[in-house]
């Protein structure tokens, strides 16, 4: 076998035959019989000696012996039967953890653990050996002095441990209250970039403690969530919580702070909203008492494909979630609905999400040109769509028609300024890519985003008649 062939028969294997069974020619035979019997008579006047044994010769032996020295057939044979198991003896280790070393020792077993070695002259003998030595001095105080010392040890170990560990944990519990102190006093000093709320109703969060019940930093950390939509690991890191904690405080708070946030978006009167009417209404729209719009956040794209064809818009060319919001003219919303998946039309999300139930009767509803299926629903109810007129596509909208389209676009714009102060929320963003595990909690942060959109100063600064 060559010297770098691992070995692949074994002798304790069954079936396994010792030689080799390719048949070879005569006249090979005979000269590896003369070669055999050269060597017998050699090694039989040598006598039992096997120092010149050469392995080689011996691995091929196919013929009798019955006439060799005993002990010389005894060795011809442990070697025959060595054959399939023969491998090279070397004297290094593997080399799969062959390193270089930088010096030679023999016979010495190498670990992979270093220890440092000791300054002789500085170093200090241990314990334990002074322990042995006044043993062989002293043995009969051995016992005591020995079971006193370990006691010792590990009644100081066991101290120290626990009151190391009851020290990191008071002092990682200051840090994290004193980071979330800190924070808090940013986010109070910055109260509408962080929350959305005004300086002005700063009081709220202590309003909505009492109401609710939660912690003053739970809201915080609601409330900023749905404002900057940042991480949860980002959050925790800011209030001074783990991510995990983040994430539980947000997904309890929003759905406790959704019924108490609703009661600010609600329907006035119409005494209330013709007296803060706009000029701009009060010519030709005086009636109007809500504009309504549709708005799309975008999500994950599910992993089922029904959620996938549900949710596709093919106006936002990517999977949302679509919502029917609906304000006054001076801005201040009264109705949003809940999410729906982005392929339901105008139309449709109109009929289903419970707007005519509040719709008092014979009111004026403004809306876009997407909204003209919903004419007949309206007219049942005795109300008035205004929206622009529309027109075919192989027809010319005629000049009485286009001042009444600019009419209707310069009033139904303050929607869209509502609309854009709800994307100031980045979890509402147009392109927010909400993921699965928030798409849930979706309704809730927008409620409480259009809540504290109805306490910010009016879209319109024209004062009142």
């Amino acid at each position: 076998m060559n010297p770098n062939v691992a070995p692949h028969k074994f002798a304790c294997q069954p079936g396994r035959h010792l030689t080799s069974t390719k048949e070879r020619v005569l006249s090979e035979k005979r000269a590896r019989q003369k070669d055999i019997a050269k060597y017998l008579q050699s090694a039989a006047a040598a006598g039992p000696s096997t120092e010149t044994f050469e392995p080689q010769l011996v691995e091929v032996i196919e013929v009798e012996h019955e006439q060799l020295p005993e002990p010389l057939k005894v060795e011809i044979q442990q070697r025959l039967c060595d054959k399939a198991c023969q491998t090279k003896q070397v004297h290094f280790r593997s080399k799969s953890v062959q390193i270089p070393q930088k010096r030679k020792v023999k016979d010495a077993v190498v670990s992979p653990i270093k220890f440092p070695e000791l300054d002789k002259q500085t170093s200090k003998p241990p314990k334990k050996r002074l322990r042995l030595e006044n043993e062989r001095t002293n043995p009969e105080s051995s016992t005591v002095t020995e079971t006193s010392e370990s006691d010792s040890y590990e009644a100081i170990g066991s101290s120290t441990e626990s009151s190391n560990s009851e020290a990191d944990q008071l002092t990682a519990k200051i840090e994290q209250s004193n980071i979330r102190e800190l924070f808090i006093n940013i986010i109070k000093k910055n109260l509408r970039l962080y929350t959305g709320i005004p300086v002005i109703y700063a009081d709220f969060i202590e309003i909505l403690h009492k109401q609710t019940g939660l912690q003053n930093y739970y809201i915080y950390i609601t409330l900023y969530k749905i404002r900057t939509n940042d991480s949860f690991e980002k959050i925790g890191h800011l209030f001074g919580i783990s991510k995990t904690c983040a994430s539980e405080i947000f997904t309890k708070s929003i759905f406790i702070m959704e019924p108490f946030m609703k009661e600010l978006i609600f329907w006035p009167t119409e005494c209330s909203i013709r007296r803060n009417l706009p000029i701009s209404f009060r010519l030709e729209f005086s009636q109007v008492q809500s504009i309504i719009d549709c708005l799309e956040i975008q999500i994950q794209k599910p992993a089922n494909a029904l959620q996938q064809s549900l949710t596709w818009s093919e106006y936002k060319k990517c999977n949302t979630v679509k919502y029917l919001i609906s304000s006054t003219p001076d801005g201040l919303i009264n109705f949003i609905s809940v999410g729906y998946g982005g392929r339901v039309s105008d139309a449709a999300l109109f009929e289903d999400c419970k707007f005519l139930d509040i719709l008092p009767d014979h009111s004026t509803v403004m809306a876009d040109r997407g909204f003209k299926q919903i004419e007949t629903l309206l007219n049942k109810k005795g109300c008035t769509l205004v929206r622009p007129p529309s027109v075919a596509a192989d027809e010319k909208m005629s000049k009485e028609d286009v001042i009444l389209t600019k009419r209707i676009a310069s009033v139904r714009i303050h929607i869209e300024r509502v609309i854009k102060r709800i994307r100031d929320f980045k979890m509402l963003a147009p392109h927010a890519v909400i993921g699965a595990e928030i798409i849930q909690k979706l309704d809730s942060a927008i409620t409480v985003a259009c809540a504290i959109i109805n306490l910010q100063q009016p879209i319109i600064n024209q004062g009142s008649l």
